[in-house]
């Protein structure tokens, strides 16, 4: 794609944003950042399929219009589609942009303003693997694969890989690949959040790896256990934080995992967390153990906070880690295990774990900035905006 100047616009620029959900997840946040950095320059609304969730507050509070349809997760109704077409009949077709977030929401939001000769469409799409129990969704995809030379202009991928596998689907036209991109100065490397916490836990010399993820079959939680079980029998001093929506006294399924592994003793389940970038310098190391990813935030995060980071070779994992971390293959507990294993050895010398920890936030700050991924979307509407004048 030929880079546009992302300040010179061809019309007054509004962009309508829809997604699927506004809860705790990786586009959510994306969305987030990305009309906080950009709402001097354009105009947003958000409209959400569903209800009130996690980020309707605060987007309200960057005073950003968002609009709930109230629909049931995975259900269509008609009073929420009447209000949808209500409300895409109030934008103008030529100066206003749809961007859609998620598949069902780049279904419905896509083919909803299509049907309203609304021509300026961009989907984006975030999944390397759509999960074989996820039968609704896979449908969905497909669908989508079918409709993607007609509906949209463009399409968003947040992930090579991910672009990859949807033009295997059988996605066609014009495809994006714009990484995630982050604030650092709300990043930051910490040794009183991180004493804070530890004391906040009790935690004294225990070397502490954690997982900042929700409960979710495709991030693999057995697997990391699993692993940290077999390194607890080498007699490592090691406590595990799992961080996220249900990762909590109140799962049951993870409880009986945690007792099944032995891990009773060492690990702690915090639940959902505002205060990430605490939790991050409160860690030695963060572990991701998922078996499927796009472009999986949480590892910009941990090394925007200085925090090193062993993953699994999902998505673009491997290309945010790069030289500084640790990969290891998916679905493998002793693989995983021996990848902790050599970063736990080698993290113990104070000067490499300082040295890692500085180079991994500038690897983030130089690569990963909120900045780039913003005049990039910027880039994109305008030109899918310039085909309609």
């Amino acid at each position: 794609m030929a880079r546009l100047h992302s300040q010179v616009y061809i019309l007054k620029m509004d962009i309508v944003h829809i997604i699927t959900s506004l809860e705790s997840g990786g586009a959510q946040g994306a969305l987030f950042r990305l009309v906080k950095q950009t709402s001097h320059k354009v105009t947003h609304q958000v409209i959400c399929l569903r209800g009130d969730e996690k980020y309707s507050t605060p987007l309200r509070d960057l005073g950003i219009q968002v609009h709930t349809l109230d629909m049931p997760k995975g259900k269509i109704t008609l009073s929420g589609l009447t209000k949808l077409f209500k409300l895409l009949r109030k934008s103008d077709r030529k100066s206003t942009v749809i961007q859609t977030w998620l598949y069902h929401a780049d279904l419905v939001g896509g083919v909803a303003a299509r049907m309203l000769r609304h021509r300026n469409i961009i989907w984006g799409i975030r999944n390397t693997k759509i999960d074989k129990d996820a039968r609704t969704t896979f449908l969905v995809a497909k669908l989508c694969a079918v409709l993607s030379s007609v509906v949209p202009r463009a399409t968003i991928s947040c992930s090579s890989t991910a672009a990859a596998y949807h033009k295997h689907l059988g996605y066609r036209g014009t495809m994006h690949i714009i990484p995630n991109g982050y604030q650092t100065n709300d990043l930051i490397i910490s040794d009183s959040m991180r004493q804070k916490i530890r004391s906040e836990l009790g935690i004294k010399d225990n070397f502490v790896l954690g997982f900042v993820a929700r409960w979710d079959p495709l991030k693999d939680h057995e697997n990391l256990l699993r692993a940290v079980n077999i390194l607890s029998q080498k007699k490592n001093s090691i406590r595990l934080l799992l961080v996220g929506t249900g990762c909590d006294k109140n799962n049951d399924q993870l409880a009986t995992l945690i007792h099944e592994t032995n891990l009773i003793d060492q690990v702690l389940l915090l639940g959902e967390r505002s205060d990430i970038a605490a939790i991050m310098n409160a860690l030695d190391l963060h572990v991701l153990s998922s078996k499927t990813e796009a472009f999986p935030n949480v590892l910009a995060e941990a090394m925007a906070c200085g925090t090193p980071c062993v993953t699994t070779n999902v998505g673009d994992a491997a290309d945010i880690v790069s030289d500084i971390g640790w990969i290891v293959e998916p679905e493998s507990p002793e693989r995983l295990a021996a990848g902790i294993q050599k970063a736990v050895s080698i993290l113990q010398n104070p000067t490499i774990k300082k040295a890692k920890s500085n180079q991994g936030r500038k690897w983030i700050q130089d690569n990963y900035s909120m900045e780039k991924m913003a005049d990039t979307f910027i880039d994109v509407w305008t030109e899918v905006q310039r085909l309609t004048v």
